[in-house]
């Protein structure tokens, strides 16, 4: 059951894009069989970066929201090895952003398999600036449910598609009442995102790409 979500952020400045990009392309995350499971939707991954930031220095927009980043997600009951979600959150890529660059990353530690799209906000053909309503996040969720279906996976049913996804499986849940692993998973997490995010703004985002809802104040960091 495939769920497609919108990563809250500001898409701010250039040290933000080139975090989260970095973030995305982790190996420990990505590498399944000697393949990291990382591929460029209109650009190349390694250089990824590097191109949108020249696209958006060629059509002169270089201020304001850097990115967007969506998450789309897959249960274990759906059976599929990395390689298939990846190749599923390509063509969605294709499909909903077929005139920006996008990286697609896929990460395979956790216990769902699950898909990072980071799509520049300014389009390599015509300079265009890429804006997002609730609305576009509903059309790409219907555009996720067609390409799901039509790889004869389960799809939420529509009461449930606004319904922001709960990131804790069953299984998890029973290896956290069982012992203390669940919080080395939390450790770690906090641990690699603070590492890429350059502001609290950013480090919140990250933690939110993984399922973690943070609140921040002047006195403590806590997951929710």
């Amino acid at each position: 059951m495939a769920t497609f979500t919108a990563v809250k952020n500001r898409g701010g400045g250039r040290g933000a894009l080139g975090g989260v990009l970095r973030y995305s392309q982790q190996d420990e995350k990505t590498l399944w069989e000697g393949r990291r499971l990382v591929s460029g939707w209109n650009c190349t991954a390694q250089s990824a970066l590097s191109e949108m930031l020249l696209t958006k220095e060629q059509h002169r927009k270089t201020d304001g929201r850097q990115y967007y980043h969506f998450v789309q997600s897959f249960a274990e009951t759906d059976d599929l090895t990395p390689q298939e979600a990846h190749a599923i959150a390509l063509e969605l890529a294709r499909r909903e952003f077929p005139d920006f660059e996008v990286l697609v990353a896929t990460h395979m530690d956790t216990d769902h398999l699950h898909s990072h799209l980071i799509v520049n906000s300014v389009s390599f053909q015509d300079g265009r600036k890429l804006h997002q309503s609730a609305a576009d996040l509903q059309a790409h969720r219907l555009a996720n449910d067609e390409i799901c279906t039509a790889h004869g996976l389960d799809i939420l049913p529509p009461p449930q598609q606004q319904v922001k996804q709960k990131r804790m499986g069953t299984r998890e849940y029973r290896s956290a009442a069982k012992g203390q692993s669940w919080k080395f998973r939390l450790m770690n997490t906090i641990d690699q995102c603070m590492r890429y995010a350059e502001t609290r703004d950013e480090f919140i985002s990250l933690m939110g790409s993984e399922g973690y809802q943070v609140r921040w104040t002047d006195m403590y960091v806590r997951t929710l």
